[in-house]
């Protein structure tokens, strides 16, 4: 378009396009004339991108139907924000796969998928899958698919049917959870009329458990029912409870087997009997076992004012003689027992504590007399339980530990005498075991009394752990003392340095005797004293005090008392030379 002086003037250009909008007219004909093909046939037909951003572009009216929506636009509505087609979650992957494969060139594929109505429901479809590219270039996936929906649940109730008819030969009881429609079905019930009821699963699942007595039973066989409607079912679920009636108790035991992705198939029965029997055989083996033991295992609970027998193993029964004092000869279950005064005062002892209440722990020592007048001393061990019927029982173990109180007493008054000598003597009670390697030390450490140190491992960590208590200089003279009593010396001594109390090194002398014990250890014993002062008086008795050298007495001796070795005297030779008239 442009001006000049007098006139406007358009200037137009005319394109023929009636090719164009012919093609166009053609292919919108052929678009029309495919749906209304695609609508008459008897299946489902989808089609669907697969690029970078898949979206539906058709679905017939069987499709539509068969997927649960009334047309086209209610099925782009329903699935809008989500899949752009409604296979169940669990076939994603069968799906995804199946893509890829044509994607990779391979021929029309043949599926069978579940999917999700728009109600919710799951369903089957069956059919082939083919890939091809539009009029735009894009990669498109058809599918024809039909609703076999009716035909796998003829299978399956026909799978279900053949089920029950082996299993009712096994089992009393047949059901059905369906995880999906939350419904309970019984297909089979041994002596009941109950086949082929079906109930809302909780309302099923109460009535149920309303007949478990046991909360943990509860809690136990719904927990095993969620895992298997939520496991992948490869392997079955077993769970034993008891249930209670009016009339009686019995033991159940239930499979539950996963049969299909939405369905457990629950098979229980009676098995009172192999539980009675199984009970039996553990009691039989508990007994034969409790018989074995070394130690008493008795059962006791107390009643009106009695103390009862429940069990008492052969080893307790005989404890004390022939028999359990206070018990009949053939105590029968629940007997009660005549108390001995010392068990009364510890019963009385545990009613003052409130002792007797669950789960409370007992551990006492019991002095008790034996038939033949010896004395007896007894640790008692166990636990207060409370039993099914509101009883609290005492199960308890209890050993003979006379010799090992009687070992103890003797070493606590070997000890005890041991601490006397200390103290008269005010010096150290050294015992060396040399079959441990282990010192007992009894020892004033904070001037409060004599107190035992026990040392072990003595000889073997000698330097390691007692050089900051031995001179250095002193190590030698100490592990001579214990090579002399390991060669058979009777007794031995040594004269050395340490710091025994942390205030610095003193002189100590250890007279020891070496002595065996009735298992044929030798041990070193004795005592260790103090010579600090006697070692001062004696160094400046025999030292000069102004060189610190041997004074002419002690040096004398010293000769004299090398010569007397007729080794050193053959081959030496004594030189006495006075160099500056000192002395």
């Amino acid at each position: 378009m442009y001006r000049d002086e007098t006139a406007l003037y358009v200037v137009a250009v005319l394109i023929d396009v009636t090719n164009e909008k012919e093609n166009e007219q053609r292919l919108k004909a052929q678009s029309e004339l495919q749906c209304r093909l695609s609508d008459s046939v008897p299946c489902g037909i989808v089609r669907y991108t697969v690029d970078d951003e898949p979206r539906v572009l058709f679905v017939n009216r069987t499709g539509c139907e068969i997927f649960g929506y009334a047309d086209f636009a209610a099925y782009r509505a329903g699935t809008a924000g989500g899949k752009i087609v409604p296979i169940h979650d669990d076939d994603d992957e069968l799906h995804a796969k199946t893509v890829a494969a044509l994607k990779a060139g391979a021929a029309p594929i043949g599926f069978t998928y579940r999917f999700v109505r728009s109600d919710g429901s799951m369903g089957w479809i069956e059919g082939t899958s083919a890939l091809e590219r539009d009029i735009d270039g894009r990669t498109v996936v058809q599918s024809a698919f039909l609703d076999v929906s009716d035909r796998q649940q003829k299978r399956y109730e026909q799978d279900i049917h053949r089920y029950s008819m082996v299993l009712c030969s096994v089992y009393d009881e047949i059901v059905e959870f369906d995880g999906e429609n939350k419904t309970y079905r019984s297909l089979y019930s041994s002596g009941r009329t109950l086949a082929d009821r079906t109930m809302p699963m909780e309302e099923a699942l109460k009535f149920w458990t309303d007949h478990l007595p046991e909360p943990d039973d509860r809690l136990r066989l719904r927990a095993a029912i969620d895992e298997c409607l939520a496991d992948d079912g490869a392997s079955p679920i077993a769970c034993t409870y008891r249930m209670a009636f009016e009339d009686r108790s019995c033991w159940y035991q239930s499979i539950l087997l996963r049969v299909s992705e939405s369905a457990v198939l629950c098979c229980s029965k009676d098995v009172t009997e192999h539980v009675s029997n199984e009970d039996r055989r553990i009691m039989m083996r508990v007994l034969d076992t409790m018989g074995k033991l070394p130690v008493g295992v008795g059962v006791f609970a107390k009643r009106d004012g009695e103390v009862r027998l429940r069990y008492a193993n052969d080893r307790l029964s005989t404890m004390f003689g022939d028999g359990l004092p206070g018990a009949p000869d053939n105590p029968d279950w629940d007997a009660p027992l005549e108390l001995s005064e010392e068990v009364k005062r510890l019963d009385q002892r545990c009613v003052d504590q409130e002792f007797i209440a669950d789960g409370n722990e007992l551990d006492v020592g019991l002095r008790a007399v034996r038939d033949n007048g010896e004395a007896i001393d007894v640790r008692i061990q166990g636990r207060v339980a409370r039993e099914p019927d509101g009883e609290l029982v005492l199960y308890a173990v209890v050993s003979d530990v006379t010799a090992e109180l009687r070992d103890q007493r003797e070493r606590s008054w070997q000890n005890e005498r041991y601490r006397l000598l200390s103290e008269m003597t005010h010096k150290m009670s050294f015992d060396y075991d040399s079959d441990s390697d282990t010192v007992l030390l009894y020892m004033d450490r904070t001037g409060k009394g004599m107190e035992a140190q026990v040392i072990p491992h003595y000889l073997e960590t000698l330097s390691e752990t007692r050089g900051k208590i031995i001179h250095p200089g002193s190590m030698d003279d100490v592990r001579r003392m214990f090579q002399h009593a390991r060669s058979g010396a009777n007794e031995v001594s040594a004269e050395y340095q340490a710091d025994y109390f942390g205030k610095g090194y003193a002189w100590y002398r250890a007279n020891l005797f070496v002595a065996h014990d009735v298992a044929g250890v030798w041990h070193l014993v004795g005592l260790i004293e103090n010579i600090d002062d006697e070692h001062d008086l004696r160094f400046r008795a025999e030292n000069d005090a102004t060189t610190g050298l041997s004074n002419h007495t002690a040096t004398q001796d010293l000769v004299a008392s090398a010569l007397a070795d007729a080794s050193v005297r053959r081959h030496s030779v004594c030189v006495a030379l006075d160099i500056d008239d000192f002395k």
